[in-house]
């Protein structure tokens, strides 16, 4: 298929998104995609949060959000990861 389209990109991994830290299945889970995919192909989780919602309606990114900055590291580690992998 990417050939088909001209895309010469790669795939950077699985990005488990709505996760908690909290929650057993969640851990589990995590837990069983890496053992299954390997550690390099499993990314950091993106925490389960209502703060996405939060910076939508206050028209700004989860990097520029008061309070969010937890959730911002997370992103600031997805991109650092992406950069890296180029």
């Amino acid at each position: 298929m990417a050939g088909e389209i001209g895309w010469r990109g790669k795939l950077l991994g699985i990005l488990p998104t709505m996760y908690s830290h909290a929650a057993l299945e969640h851990q589990t889970a995590l837990s069983e995609l890496r053992q299954t995919f390997g550690e390099e192909t499993v990314l950091p989780p993106i925490s389960r949060t209502t703060v996405f919602e939060k910076c939508v309606r206050a028209g700004q990114t989860i990097l520029e959000y008061p309070g969010a900055a937890v959730h911002a590291a997370e992103f600031r580690s997805l991109a650092a990861l992406a950069m890296k992998a180029r």
